[in-house]
C-alpha cells in the first residue's frame, strides 16, 4: 500500500471537520476524493501532509508510520503537493520554479535529468523556461505547478482541484496530462469536477460532513441515485 489513512479525526478549533476518515491509494492508482465546498476534501490533504494536526487516527506511507512527522520530512519521502491556486513564484521564471521542485536533487546532472523528463512531458515550458512565470495563462501557471511537483520525483502526488478555473479546453488538456503523470506517480486528486475525476481514478470516495459516504468505482457511483443526488443537489 502506498498510502493509508485510517481512522482519522481532525478539527479547527471547536469545529470538527474530519470523523474517523479511511482511505488508502495503491500502487500506480489514481484515486479522487469528491464532495461540496466544506465536505473536508482539502483539509484530508492538510492531514495527509502533516500541515494539520490529528485529533485521533494513523497516516500510513509505503508501510511506515508517518503520523507524527513534520510536513518537511513527508515530502522528502515523496509526498508532494499541487496545491489549489496553483502557488507559482509569479516573479521567477519557468526555469527558476522548476529548480525550486528540485531542491533535493541539486547536483546539476539530476536536476538536467529531471528537467528533461519534465520538458518532455511539457514542451512548451522549455521553449519558455527563460520567461516569467507570471506572463504565462492560468491552464499554462497549473501546468506549470504540476511539473514542478514532478521535479521532486513524488511517489505520491496530491492535487487540490487542479481544474479551479480552467477553460474547458483546458481541463481536458490537464486530464490528458495526468494520465501522462499517472505512468510515474500515484495520484490522490481532490476535485470538485466530478466528471475530470470520474474519468481519471480507478476509485472515488465521497466526503460529506466530513465522513467519507461513499467508495467505489465511477460505475458503481453512477449506479446510485442517492449519491448523484447528494453531490449535485
Amino acid at each position: 500500500m502506498t498510502l493509508q489513512v485510517t481512522d482519522v479525526f481532525a478539527s479547527y478549533g471547536p469545529f470538527k471537520v474530519l470523523k474517523s476518515v479511511s482511505i488508502e491509494v495503491k500502487p500506480e492508482q489514481c484515486i479522487s476524493v469528491i464532495g461540496q465546498n466544506g465536505a473536508g476534501k482539502s483539509t484530508l490533504l492538510r492531514a495527509i501532509l502533516g500541515l494539520l494536526g490529528l485529533e485521533s487516527g494513523q497516516v500510513t506511507f509505503e508501510g511506515k508510520d508517518i503520523t507524527n512527522l513534520s510536513p518537511w520530512e513527508r515530502a522528502k519521502i515523496g509526498l508532494i503537493l499541487v496545491p489549489e491556486g496553483r502557488h507559482i513564484f509569479g516573479p521567477l521564471t519557468v526555469y527558476e520554479n522548476l529548480s525550486i521542485g528540485c531542491v533535493k536533487y541539486q547536483r546539476k546532472k539530476r536536476l538536467k535529468k529531471r528537467l528533461d523528463f519534465v520538458y518532455e512531458l511539457f514542451p512548451f515550458l522549455q521553449q519558455r523556461e527563460n520567461q516569467t512565470s507570471a506572463t504565462l495563462s492560468g491552464g499554462e501557471q497549473q501546468m506549470l505547478a504540476i511539473a514542478r511537483a514532478l521535479m521532486a520525483q513524488p511517489k505520491l502526488m496530491l492535487l487540490d482541484e487542479p481544474s479551479l478555473g480552467l477553460s474547458p479546453v483546458m481541463i481536458e488538456a490537464l486530464s490528458k496530462t495526468l494520465e501522462e503523470v499517472k505512468r510515474t506517480s500515484s495520484l490522490l486528486l481532490v476535485e470538485q469536477n466530478v466528471r475530470l475525476a470520474l474519468n481519471l481514478a480507478e476509485k472515488m470516495y465521497m466526503l460529506h460532513g466530513g465522513q467519507v459516504v461513499f467508495q467505489g468505482t465511477d460505475k458503481e457511483f453512477e449506479s446510485e441515485p442517492k449519491f448523484l443526488e447528494l453531490y449535485f443537489g
